[in-house]
């Protein structure tokens, strides 16, 4: 669950990072918009849900690699006890 909810908080700051990159790739030579400005805009244009899109993938991958890890963890330790 922690695991999620850091997905969650983090997902806009992966997002604005992304796009910051993508946007230095596709414009070479102009400045890089700021983090505040990239979320600015997105939320002004697309609404405050935006800097969310893509946050249930983040969530199916945290809720994959958590029980994984879970259920991992059992049989090795089983094993190596």
């Amino acid at each position: 669950a922690a695991a999620t909810f850091a997905s969650i908080a983090i997902h806009p700051i992966d997002l604005a990072k992304v796009r910051m990159q993508l946007y230095g790739q596709l414009n070479p030579g102009k400045p890089v918009p700021s983090f505040v400005t990239i979320l600015s805009n997105m939320v002004k244009h697309d609404g405050f849900f935006s800097i969310y899109k893509g946050v249930d993938a983040a969530i199916g991958r945290q809720l994959v690699y958590g029980t994984a890890r879970i259920g991992l963890h059992r049989k090795f330790s089983d094993k190596l006890v």
